[in-house]
């Protein structure tokens, strides 16, 4: 999941939607480290893991910079929040199909084995094309390695990404954008 983290703090906070957002865990050091940052902030620069809070704001001033909540019991983050909307996340998942295996990687990524559920649409389908419009995957990003690169474009990834499943393995099925 993709900027999961600022993701849960623009669920929290609505007015946060569209703007660019960062997450930083430990204020202490300099602003704190940015473990997640927003599509908006990303277009602004701004960068994980290597920026701390206040470089952030340097480069990207509208920028709002949450702060993971840290435990009563000391010096330690507290992620209860994230994890809970991540339970939320992996509940949809779970429950979506039985023939999905979910395996949890971390707090905002998994693993999906689709094998079950493909080879039986794919053994009870007439072959019929599937619709790969791009207006069907508004929000998708494919990481391809180039998704981090300036000049990225989503639309265009996604595309590139479309025409190769296209003309690879689904020609016996078919398909059209």
């Amino acid at each position: 999941m993709d900027c999961f983290y600022a993701q849960v703090e623009q669920r929290e906070r609505p007015e946060l939607w569209g703007k660019p957002v960062a997450v930083a865990q430990y204020v202490q050091w300099k602003g704190g480290g940015l473990i997640a940052v927003s599509y908006e902030a990303r277009a602004a620069g701004v960068k994980r893991g290597s920026m701390r809070g206040d470089e952030a704001k340097a480069i990207c001033p509208e920028l709002t910079v949450c702060y993971v909540p840290m435990s009563a019991y000391g010096e330690k983050a507290d992620l209860t929040k994230y994890r809970d909307a991540s339970a939320e996340v992996f509940k949809v998942l779970n429950d979506f199909d039985s023939r999905i295996v979910v395996e949890r990687a971390s707090i905002d990524e998994a693993y999906l084995d689709l094998t079950t559920m493909v080879d039986h649409i794919m053994s009870n389908s007439r072959a019929e094309p599937i619709d790969l419009t791009l207006d069907r995957f508004p929000t998708t990003h494919i990481a391809d390695g180039k998704d981090t690169d300036e000049g990225y474009v989503r639309e265009d990834s996604l595309k590139s990404w479309l025409d190769r499943r296209c003309s690879e393995d689904l020609a016996s099925v078919g398909c059209f954008y």
